[in-house]
């Protein structure tokens, strides 16, 4: 079982269009299912995408979610209920005017407001859905980072100590 965390609803619902059409194509004996997070889930669509992650699922799972949403934070899927998350992108938050006048102010303060404004909240929503993983010190698993910015320094310095790179 496996989420992959995507920066946008619209950007989920691309990607998961190709891979539902991809996956009918491929015969063999292996059980594929994709699910998705949609906006405005109720709480009955949320416990049930959950309870498709239980340890009797017999296959491959796929959920798809948005980061920084419901299913990419505060969510145990502990023992093997989930062995890995992808994440496509860095998570920055949508330029709002709100979150511009956080920048010029962390600018004028420490010179740095992208980072402050953007690059930390965005990092935040990447740790909380790499750390749907490993949830306990007996889980194992695996995550999988897409996005060519995570190869800056500026990123690169954010990554936790033990993380293997």
């Amino acid at each position: 079982n496996y989420m992959i965390f995507f920066p946008s609803f619209e950007y989920l619902n691309l990607v998961c269009d190709v891979l539902e059409k991809e996956f009918s194509k491929i015969e063999d004996s292996i059980n594929r299912k994709l699910i998705r997070q949609h906006p405005n889930m109720s709480n009955e669509e949320k416990t049930e995408f959950l309870n498709m992650f239980s340890e009797q699922y017999k296959g491959c799972l796929l959920g798809a979610g948005v980061l920084g949403g419901h299913f990419g934070e505060g969510i145990d899927l502990v023992g093997d209920r989930l062995s890995g998350v992808i994440v496509v992108g860095v998570g920055i938050p949508k330029i709002t005017p709100e979150r511009e006048i956080l920048k010029n102010y962390y600018d004028e303060k420490f010179g740095d407001g992208f980072a402050f404004a953007y690059r930390f909240p965005g990092w935040e929503k990447v740790l909380q859905a790499v750390g749907r993983v490993i949830r306990t010190e007996n889980d194992t698993g695996f995550a999988l980072l897409i996005d060519d910015r995570l190869e800056r320094p500026e990123y690169i310095s954010l990554y936790p100590e033990n993380w293997r790179v």
